[in-house]
């Protein structure tokens, strides 16, 4: 698989790649705060380390425009065309990416999305 994850969305990816329980060939995130970004990546990195992948296939993309972030996951999805593409951050950020990794030339059902949401439980 290929992580394409935007801020807190890197925790699904995390612990999917912390016990090995997919087979990573590749990370992607898109993060407005380069600090905080660069935390998640390291932590993202040394799991992949952990597992025997090479973590160089990871893509940080920090402060960077809309269009700019959506023209990097269009080359890292070309790049990977091989593997399922499991998505997580913000409900934008994720059909955005969805959009762009079939512009890529993805088939839909190799794109996962996984919903993280904001709100109350209470009524």
């Amino acid at each position: 698989v290929a992580f394409v994850t935007a801020g807190i969305g890197a925790t699904p990816a995390l612990a999917l790649s912390k016990e090995g329980f997919v087979s990573v060939k590749g990370a992607l995130h898109v993060d407005r705060n380069a600090e905080y970004g660069q935390g998640l990546v390291d932590k993202l990195a040394a799991n992949m380390e952990a597992n025997g992948t090479d973590s160089s296939t990871i893509q940080p993309v920090f402060g960077q425009s809309r269009t700019a972030s959506a023209e990097a996951i269009k080359a890292f999805g070309a790049k990977h065309n091989e593997c399922h593409f499991i998505c997580c951050g913000p409900l934008g950020f994720m059909k955005s990416a969805m959009k762009t990794l079939q512009e890529a030339g993805i088939e839909g059902d190799k794109i996962h999305c996984e919903m993280f949401g904001t709100g109350s439980v209470k009524k």
